[in-house]
């Protein structure tokens, strides 16, 4: 991220980390000055913004259903926006999800958007070899549909996570891929 963070006025600065998990990073980009809110799905309903609190009192926390909920900021609110690797981890379609990050970003702001990738060359290979690129199947067949369940409902490949930018709003934005072994990752400037 070190390219897209300004380094003066860091606390003029706003972001977003949604889909927080562990939470490392909006905690790292707070400890270097800047002005951080984590959002984190509610879980259906077990994690609670107190639970949050708890755990990262430096942030700014809110918790609502991320497919569903409006997200509790203003339009164009924030110059960067994170979700790493937390798309692939929605039930359903992430097209309200997208729709809301298009929303609150300030125009010219910045998308950092990751995802594993389904198509990645060690993926294929493992397919070659009739190994299964997707979570244990314990895993999927004891706990799927079930609220215990927190794997990968969907990966998205390349193509896909471009088609759902730009068919939530991001369209006529500039857009750059960088890929690692394990994940491509979109960052999408805002105009």
């Amino acid at each position: 991220l070190s390219p897209y963070l300004p380094d003066k006025d860091k606390s003029e600065f706003k972001l977003l980390d949604v889909g927080m998990g562990t939470g490392k990073l909006p905690v790292v980009l707070k400890s270097l000055g800047y002005d951080v809110y984590g959002l984190d799905d509610d879980g259906g309903g077990q994690q609670t913004y107190k639970f949050l609190q708890r755990l990262f009192p430096m942030l700014k926390v809110d918790v609502c259903r991320l497919e569903f909920d409006r997200f509790p900021y203003k339009d164009n609110e924030f110059d960067l926006v994170t979700s790493l690797d937390c798309i692939e981890h929605l039930p359903g379609s992430p097209k309200h999800f997208l729709q809301e990050i298009y929303r609150i970003i300030k125009p010219g702001g910045i998308l950092f958007l990751s995802n594993p990738n389904p198509a990645s060359l060690s993926n294929l290979i493992k397919a070659c070899v009739g190994k299964s690129v997707y979570h244990p199947l314990e895993e999927w067949f004891d706990l799927a549909g079930t609220e215990n369940y927190q794997g990968h409902w969907r990966e998205y490949t390349t193509a896909e996570l471009s088609y759902m930018l730009n068919k939530a709003g991001f369209g006529d934005r500039k857009s750059t891929r960088l890929n690692s072994s394990h994940t491509d990752i979109s960052l999408i400037p805002s105009s």
